[in-house]
Order: C-alpha cells, then structure tokens, then sequence
C-alpha cells in the first residue's frame, strides 16, 4: 500500500510538472508572437493625424487651394508677415510622416502666444490642408522639394535631401533680412524660449551643442540674426550641401551617408574656423538641453533651470515617440487630438 501511495503520488506530479511545462510553453510561444509583432503605435497617429481630427470630413481627394505650391517668393512673403508678430520667424520643415510631431509640439506650445510667428513647410498637399485646418493661426506653405516621404531616419540618405533642401530654403529668408528661429517639432518646450533669446543681441548665430567629446552644435535649434556675417556662412553651408548632394544622388533613401557629411558637421566647421569672421554666442545645456537629458539622474534634471529639450541621441520616429511618451512630453492622443491636461501639468506656468 506504502508503494501504491507514493506510486500515485509521483503520477500526479508527474501530471502537474507536465501541465506546467505545458502552459510555460504555450506562454513563451505567445509572448514571442507578441514581442514579434510590427509596433503600429506610431502607423496608428500617422494615420489619424492624416485623415483629420474626429468629425472631420475633409479627405485627400477634395482638391483645393492648398493643392498649388507656393513659390519662394511667396514664402518670403508669408516668412516677413509672420516675423511682424513677435520679431522673428520660427521655421520648421515637416513631411507627411512627421506630421505628429509637428501635432504634439503645437499642442505643447497652444498657450505660448507664438504660432502666429511659426512657418511650417510642407512637401505635400496632406500635410498643408491638414495644419491649415486643425491650426488656424500658423502659416503654412508648400514646396514642390523633391525630397521623399514617409519615416527618415537620421544619417540616411532620405533625411540628408531634407536637410539639403531645408539649408536652402534658410538662406533664402536670411537674404530677405528675416530673422530665425530654426526649430525641429521633435522638441520638448515647458516655456517659450524666444523672449530670451532675442534679448542676446550683437551676434549673428546664437548657438546650442551638443552633448559630445567633440565639439558639435546642433542643428535643429538655431537662432539666426539677418547679417552680413551670418549670410556669408550659410550661403557656404549652402554650397557644401549640394556637393554632397552630388555625391548621394543616385543612392537609395536608406543609403547611410557618413556621420561626418551633414548639415550639422558642416556648419559646425564653419563656426570653429570663424568663417567671415562671423560672431556667435553658445546657448548653455542646461537650459536648452539635448537628448541626454534624459539620461540625467533626478537630481541632475531639477537642478538644472532646462526651457527646451531636443529628443534626440534616439534614431527613428517610433523610438522618439516612446520616449517623449514615457517622459509625459507627448500631447497626442491616438486619434491625433491634443491632450490638454498633460500639457497644463507639463509646461510652466
């Protein structure tokens, strides 16, 4: 009877290591097919942000104004009135695929009083009609750039042709004595820098950093007086970009372009050699901070007086996304509406 007992006893356990295996098995293989899984969070937004608001029956069939391209002559025009507002021009560049971002930060900034002054230049007519729509008080042009659509990750070819055309667009506006806040929507602002930066005057760039062994200055934040000086040098930069221009013109959108050929490297040549002779002022990291902010201990983030982040030292739109999500510096619900409470408990008063 003793060896029957234990014999039974071992069968069950037998029975339940079995079972147990079973379910791990079974929970392993659906996790996999989980994490294997393509994360659509982003694809999601996208799409909302591209079809409109909810209620919206505007759609990309209906042809409209916003159809025709603008001519430069005409953004000049739209650059100089938007600059009356505030004493300068903030100047983005957006595709279809960066259009929540460019959601987000003006759901960040709704209350700064500075969208009068913002110029955003979109290379499609989705893009146009959808910010003209949902953002009444921004200006917005379009511009037959011949530059790709859809996600550009950093250092690829695809994302370089923006640049190159972006470098080309500043200068016209520099020429036209505008003055400009170069911006990048991938930005966090809790308050709105310009007052502050408009205050440094008698230079012609007001610059910002980067987190580095070397030094580089970031190009996606960049204050930019109308002068002599500062003409000079971009209209090298300018030069420098469409030979690289050259150089990638037949590559494929995901071809990797070197990390020593960009716009940023370029212009950050320029400044170290003091090209015409031009003057420039370095904005602190501690104020306006780069990605590695986010690297910071808790500590370190309150005891630095920080106005502006930049969300990079992160390649690809999903990954910038998640990020600024787990920081709570994300405005977009999924269906592309502002989250109005996040912003009143993130951005200073």
């Amino acid at each position: 009877m003793r060896w029957q007992r234990m014999d039974m006893n071992f069968t069950r356990l037998r029975g339940i290591v079995i079972r147990c295996c079973v379910i791990f098995t079974i929970t392993c293989v659906a996790w996999y097919m989980y994490m294997s899984q393509p994360d659509m969070s982003l694809e999601i937004i996208q799409k909302a942000c591209s079809v409109g608001h909810i209620g919206s029956k505007v759609t990309d069939q209906i042809p409209g104004n916003d159809d025709k391209s603008d001519d430069m002559k005409q953004v000049v025009a739209v650059a100089k009135a938007a600059s009356k507002h505030n004493g300068a021009v903030l100047v983005s560049v957006v595709n279809d695929a960066f259009l929540p971002f460019a959601y987000s930060w003006l759901c960040n900034t709704k209350h700064m009083n500075i969208h009068k002054s913002v110029l955003v230049i979109t290379t499609d007519s989705l893009s146009k009609r959808r910010l003209n729509q949902d953002c009444p008080d921004l200006n917005v042009v379009k511009l037959n750039l011949n530059i790709p659509r859809g996600n550009q990750e950093y250092s690829k070819a695809g994302y370089v042709q923006i640049m190159i055309r972006r470098t080309e667009l500043l200068l016209e506006l520099l020429q036209a004595d505008i003055e400009i806040l170069l911006l990048e929507f991938d930005y966090m602002w809790f308050d709105n820098p310009l007052p502050g930066l408009q205050n440094m005057k008698g230079v012609d760039f007001l610059i910002n950093p980067v987190t580095s062994t070397e030094v580089v200055y970031n190009g996606g934040f960049l204050y930019m007086f109308p002068t002599v000086r500062s003409k000079a040098l971009w209209k090298k930069l300018t030069d420098m970009m469409h030979d690289l221009e050259k150089q990638i013109a037949k590559k494929s959108e995901t071809f990797e372009v070197s990390a020593d050929e960009n716009d940023q490297v370029y212009f950050t040549t320029l400044i170290k050699e003091r090209f015409a002779n031009v003057r420039t002022r370095e904005l602190p990291l501690h104020t306006y901070a780069d990605g590695q902010w986010y690297e910071l201990t808790e500590k370190e983030r309150k005891s630095q007086n920080t106005i502006v982040i930049s969300n990079n030292f992160v390649l690809g739109n999903l990954n910038k996304m998640k990020r600024a999500q787990k920081w709570n510096h994300w405005f977009l619900h999924n269906d592309c509406t502002c989250n109005a409470d996040l912003v009143l408990k993130m951005v200073h008063k």
